[in-house]
């Protein structure tokens, strides 16, 4: 290494606030960031993008650019996005923006951007915006992004090889403007099937929910009384193993509940696990007030689909509990102490199936499973729900001869889509692997259609982390297969901060503060580098090189929260392999809310 590389570094390191001096590991990976990471001097949109000459060849030609978020409310997130699109459209010719925002509903902002003189005027944009339905977009970073989309098509044009600049969503999980304009072009155009097999069809699915479940809000639980006089004025830590399968619309978790003058209580909300995973290590910790008076715990899932629970634990101030009667790892016969019903003594619900599983098991011979059954006549309702709407979208399209000649090309495609998105949001309540999987796939099958009708665009993805990871059943990992070396995606993560979210607690939007990493976080050894913007190239990284190594493990990561809060964000993650880029800014703030119209 060079000599005065080293001291650079070390100054660098120095002059970035830490105290101690900097560990040759420190050095190492400072060397290692001039070679395959970007300084960022700022994240305010309009400046000059000299600074990003280095993500240039980072990009390469990718013609799908999936631009991640650590949350859904950071201003700073939002910005560097803002900026980093600039710099696509400037200096590698993307034309397009596609959104985690709902096909139709993202059709008027890009109206508005066109730049047409008689286009709706910049004031009007909040209003298109909220049009979205969606309020982690309702932002001030937001509005500034589309407002600035329209002052490059308006000031522009004139300019040789101009392209305008388009927006497009690629969600589907609203399907009333979809149906809306299904119907209303079906019936405009005296469709001779609409009035006698089209229209009743429209109508059922207007009414229609495919997340609707009468057991919404019930929940499977075991449930123990703790010695509550072992745990006065103590800390507990409640830890075990969850696998889950198809759990969507809830989670899986562990919960801890403390009763008297000085209540404490954790279910996991917001940071439970869902959807299909393999086993998961999750804990839980609380002090136990000093005046307690009794303390009851257990694991429970709401939601549909199972979940499966394997080798509990409690330690009261890191000492192991052992508890006479507690079969915590699921190996007996019976429940014992462990009983099926709600956390309050409730009988258990009817909806959920709760018993061992001589099949699964994380440790020993069995686990204990919940699992969701499905009330009577709800899937009928909602296999003929998904019947209509894929019906009404091959009738769509037989019916191009007559159809295509009336709307046009465009107009056909663009009610076509829409059919297609009813059938998509209808079929999220019975999609093999559950509405999770089912919603990526189809996010990315809209994409790959906004590409098919801009066939030379190069399209910016904008959405959380964890749709644009190209890891199954992830969105990325569909756009992975359909583009190959021509998808390239970008985590963003911060160290501190605020972030806005909704509350778990039912207060509604609020900011809160994101908890401190643990210390082998990325996002710790990224608070040691020498600036605190930095974009690093995840696929230099390499298993058997001490400087980035760190790169290519599972670590604790805290860009995982979504509209929720998350009291504990950092949980282990594999960026490598699954990220293509990786872009650290060290500090953060809640995302600038628009003001109530």
């Amino acid at each position: 290494m060079n000599v005065n590389a080293i001291c650079i570094a070390c100054m660098a390191i120095l002059s970035h606030g830490f105290d101690d001096p900097p560990s040759p590991e420190d050095v190492a990976r400072a060397h290692w960031y001039k070679a395959y990471a970007v300084e960022v001097a700022t994240l305010q949109p309009g400046t000059p993008l000299d600074d990003l000459s280095r993500f240039k060849p980072m990009i390469g030609d990718a013609r799908v650019v999936g631009l991640g978020e650590g949350t859904h409310g950071s201003h700073e997130h939002f910005r560097a996005k803002h900026r980093l699109f600039e710099f696509l459209v400037r200096e590698k010719g993307f034309t397009v923006l596609a959104m985690e925002a709902n096909v139709p509903e993202a059709s008027a902002i890009d109206e508005f951007i066109k730049g047409d003189d008689r286009a709706p005027d910049a004031p009007n944009v909040e209003s298109l915006i909220r049009g979205m339905g969606f309020w982690i977009w309702n932002t001030e970073e937001v509005r500034d992004l589309v407002v600035w989309m329209r002052s490059y098509n308006r000031n522009c044009r004139d300019a040789p090889g101009f392209q305008r600049l388009r927006f497009a969503g690629v969600d589907m999980q609203k399907g009333a403007m979809s149906l809306g304009i299904v119907r209303d072009a079906l019936a405009s155009h005296d469709v001779e099937w609409f009035a006698t097999e089209g229209a009743p069809m429209v109508e059922r699915l207007v009414s229609y929910d495919p997340m609707g479940d009468p057991a919404a809000g019930d929940f499977g639980c075991v449930t123990a009384t703790f010695p509550v006089e072992a745990a006065r004025g103590r800390t507990i830590r409640f830890s075990g193993s969850i696998r889950t399968e198809g759990l969507e619309r809830g989670f899986a978790g562990l919960w801890w509940r403390v009763d008297g003058p000085t209540p404490a209580f954790d279910n996991m909300g917001g940071r439970g696990v869902f959807g299909t995973t393999d086993w998961q290590e999750r804990s839980i910790e609380l002090v136990v007030p000093l005046d307690a008076k009794a303390i009851a715990f257990g694991v429970l899932m709401p939601g549909t689909g199972s979940a499966w629970f394997d080798g509990l634990s409690i330690t009261i101030d890191g000492v192991p509990w052992k508890g006479d009667g507690f079969d915590l790892d699921f190996e007996g016969d019976s429940f014992e102490q462990l009983r099926i019903a709600g956390p309050n003594g409730d009988p258990a619900s009817p909806a959920y199936a709760v018993g061992h599983d001589i099949a699964v098991a994380h440790s020993g011979r069995q686990s204990l499973r919940i699992q969701r059954i499905p009330s009577p006549g709800l899937d009928q309702i909602h296999s003929q729900a998904v019947a209509s709407a894929s019906v009404l979208h091959e009738r769509i399209r037989s019916t191009q001869p007559t159809l295509e000649p009336a709307l046009g090309k465009d107009g056909y495609e663009w009610l076509l889509r829409n059919a297609r998105v009813v059938e998509q949001w209808a079929g999220m309540a019975l999609a093999e692997g559950g509405g999770f999987a089912h919603r990526e796939q189809c996010m990315a099958e809209n994409l790959a259609w906004i590409g098919e009708r801009h066939p030379n665009a190069k399209i910016a993805l904008w959405a959380h982390n964890f749709h644009v990871r190209d890891e199954v059943p992830f969105m990325g990992s569909h756009l992975r297969r359909r583009f190959g070396k021509d998808y390239v995606n970008v985590a963003l993560c911060s160290l501190r901060g605020s972030y806005t979210a909704t509350a778990l607690d039912g207060r509604g939007l609020q900011e809160f503060a994101l908890a401190s990493p643990p210390q082998d976080a990325f996002e710790s050894t990224l608070q040691r580098s020498l600036t605190p913007r930095l974009i690093v190239d995840l696929r230099a990284a390499r298993a058997d090189d001490p400087t980035s190594a760190w790169l290519t493990e599972s670590r604790p990561f805290g860009g995982t929260i979504g509209s929720m809060e998350m009291p504990e964000p950092f949980a282990p993650v594999k960026l490598y392999g699954h990220f293509d880029l990786l872009f650290y800014v060290e500090e953060m703030r809640a995302a600038r809310q628009l003001a109530a119209p």
